[in-house]
């Protein structure tokens, strides 16, 4: 009879040490997941800062960008250059959106990439760049950012 409740005894502290360790993994769980967003965020602001950094640091891309705006023709190399730093930021954004589509970034980031992506492809340039290289995004990316463009088309 000793040995029944001993086991009993034994059977009940075994649950409580299994469901203690089941509550501990699940608080573990959630302080990583908060952490891994952190370093997401952290990172994010990093690569916009980075590229913010070179857009205003370049000898040629503020110059480049007033020329676009002011509809002037782009020599062969300015064009090159900012070909190159679209690829970088569109590539950021593409980042950023399947992260968001990943349940990792806020709501604010479609918002933000749609106004980001039509201002990078509102010019004559960076909507040919588009054109020519969207099937280098990914498919997911490429629909969201067609759909934006639509919608600034016709005004929405």
């Amino acid at each position: 009879m000793n040995n029944e409740k001993l086991n009993k005894w034994l059977s009940v502290i075994a649950n409580f040490g299994v469901l203690a360790g089941i509550i501990i993994l699940a608080v573990e769980i959630h302080q990583n997941t908060e952490t891994t967003r952190a370093q997401i965020t952290q990172s994010r602001a990093d690569t916009a800062i980075a590229l913010a950094s070179a857009y205003f640091n370049s000898d040629y891309l503020p110059d480049v960008n007033a020329k676009i705006r002011g509809g002037e023709k782009l020599t062969y190399q300015e064009a090159s250059r900012y070909r190159a730093f679209l690829r970088a930021a569109l590539r950021n954004h593409q980042n950023n959106y399947l992260q968001y589509r990943q349940g990792f970034l806020g709501e604010y980031i479609p918002r933000s990439t749609t106004d980001a992506v039509r201002n990078m492809t509102s010019s004559a340039i960076g909507r040919e760049y588009w054109e020519r290289n969207k099937s280098n995004y990914s498919d997911e990316f490429s629909e969201f950012v067609d759909h934006a463009l639509t919608e600034s088309d016709s005004g929405e």
